[in-house]
């Protein structure tokens, strides 16, 4: 199963110091622009006192919506850095804000593209990422014969038991690929001989944390 985007689960936070400058960065999952720009505003707030608050975000399971302010640098060597860390790592629904404190000395160009890019890089070191999945949710419900044995079928796919519920019988709730409820309900039936209630729930979407 192919995942749907990649994406930053929570906020994290990193700090460097470049050149007598510290550099604090912030990184948070964004659904939507007005959610990247309500955490743009948070952290602006929270460190008013600064000389830069450069940020970017990335919104879309495509990279559809791309956005970057330099805050104040020169043009092109703060915000777009960060943009194209997310662009390259393929990272979406993402916003980040890297805050400056000026400590004196100029880093040049080169040296503030180099800045602003590490320190993007530094707040996803410090991140958990994710991918997305599209995913279809089950419910079964079954006897326990044929619940014994649906536990232990070994799918070639994305097949989760997330809920279990026994009474009479047994109320299963299952997550798997959208494209293999066919193959998973003919499965059912099988071990069931045909006697598995089944209904579709719904479709919805899954993060499962990607392993550093």
């Amino acid at each position: 199963m192919q995942a749907e985007y990649k994406t930053i689960k929570e906020i994290a936070k990193a700090e460097l110091n470049i050149e007598r400058s510290k550099f604090i960065s912030h990184i948070s999952h964004a659904n939507s622009r007005e959610e990247a720009e309500a955490f743009i505003q948070m952290i602006k707030a929270e460190y008013k006192d600064a000389t830069h608050n450069v940020s970017a975000f990335v919104i879309g399971p495509k990279l559809e919506l791309k956005w970057a302010t330099d805050d104040g640098e020169p043009q092109g060597t703060a915000g777009t850095p960060i943009l194209k860390v997310l662009e390259e790592k393929g990272i979406t629904n993402t916003v980040v804000v890297v805050t400056r404190y000026f400590g004196g000395k100029k880093l040049g160009t080169g040296g503030l593209v180099r800045a602003y890019t590490d320190s993007t890089l530094e707040a996803i070191k410090k991140s958990v990422l994710c991918e997305v999945y599209n995913i279809t949710s089950i419910k079964v419900r079954l006897d326990y014969a044929s619940y014994n044995k649906l536990v232990k079928l070994s799918f070639p796919f994305y097949t989760e038991i997330v809920s279990t519920e026994f009474q009479d019988t047994v109320s299963v709730e299952i997550d798997t690929d959208p494209e293999k409820i066919e193959e998973l309900k003919e499965a059912i039936d099988n071990i069931s001989r045909g006697k598995a209630l089944i209904d579709i729930c719904e479709d919805k979407i899954k993060s499962i944390p990607i392993e550093k």
